[in-house]
């Protein structure tokens, strides 16, 4: 994805399998790329400078980037009238089916306990509509399985 800030800077973020190097969890790429107006002109030292994220890295700068966005949507500007504006969550960002699901249909249970050994539960008042397999190792694969599986 690349994210073009004006005509100068641009983010670019991807992750590509050949960035993978054996022993090491960062493969996900995150770069500054400048085109500036002219050589005197310059905010980055390189045309480009770039760095390699792991997985709970990029989450983690998702999540900031996010509360800093909702953050600065609900502070008033100086000498500007407060205005509502409408915060969808993270969660509705990142899994609008479960989000559906949870406000509209029923509810989502996590986690394993003595009577399940299922990551993620979709319920609704007729009991289980799904529930992750052993094939979802973690919360995340079982997340994305559920949202594929309660699309609306």
């Amino acid at each position: 994805m690349i994210i073009k800030l004006d005509d100068h800077i641009s983010f670019e973020i991807h992750f590509d399998p050949l960035d993978r190097e054996e022993g090491y969890d960062d493969d996900i790429r995150f770069a500054i790329q400048e085109t500036p107006p002219s050589p005197d002109f310059r905010m980055l030292a390189a045309d480009e400078i770039s760095i390699l994220l792991t997985p709970n890295q990029a989450e983690k700068m998702a999540m900031a980037l996010w509360q800093a966005a909702q953050d600065s949507r609900s502070t008033r500007k100086p000498g500007k009238k407060a205005k509502k504006q409408p915060v969808q969550s993270f969660l509705a960002l990142a899994y609008p089916n479960i989000a559906h699901w949870i406000e509209e249909m029923g509810w989502i249970e996590l986690g394993q306990d003595e009577t399940s050994k299922s990551l993620v539960r979709v319920l609704d008042e007729g009991g289980m509509v799904w529930e992750s397999s052993k094939q979802h190792k973690t919360l995340a694969d079982a997340l994305d399985a559920a949202e594929v599986a309660i699309e609306v």
